[in-house]
């Protein structure tokens, strides 16, 4: 079985966000909900490109910051994956929130998504989610930023 890091595939995308971010800072991260329903390839792919990368959730006060951004009823990628599981940014998971009896990896599921439950389950990569990215500090956005249209090349 094939437990690489899930391969980057390169698209060219319109993006056109209204109102669909909002953020919360606290230990100088700042965790944004992006409402945008996209694999976790492209999601991480947008999350560098906009802010630092995919959400990373260090601790239970973390994972808390991210319950209180995403949609109750949304299950949205962070950028746990399997390798063995790993961040994104290739640093180590030491805090997990598995709901029970995952991961289970059926049908080869790779990467991680928080549920609406707040648990974590491992997921098909190729799934459409939503995402929360994270960056170091808030982002400023103007109004004319709220209201974006892009063309982007994600990979």
């Amino acid at each position: 079985m094939d437990v690489r890091r899930p391969t980057h595939v390169c698209i060219f995308a319109y993006v056109f966000i209204s109102g669909g971010v909002s953020g919360l800072s606290d230990n100088n991260k700042t965790y944004v909900y992006i409402t945008l329903l996209r694999t976790w390839v492209v999601a991480q792919a947008y999350c560098r490109l906009h802010y630092t990368d995919l959400a990373t959730i260090e601790s239970s006060d973390e994972n808390t910051m991210v319950i209180r951004k995403k949609s109750s009823l949304a299950s949205v990628w962070i950028s746990l994956y399997r390798i063995p599981w790993t961040w994104s940014d290739n640093s180590n998971s030491l805090f997990r929130n598995w709901q029970f009896g995952e991961p289970n990896n059926v049908g080869y599921e790779s990467c991680v998504c928080e549920r609406s439950t707040h648990l974590w389950n491992d997921a098909g990569c190729q799934s459409l989610k939503a995402f929360i990215s994270r960056t170091a500090f808030a982002p400023a956005l103007t109004k004319a930023q709220n209201n974006t249209h892009s063309f982007i090349l994600l990979c």
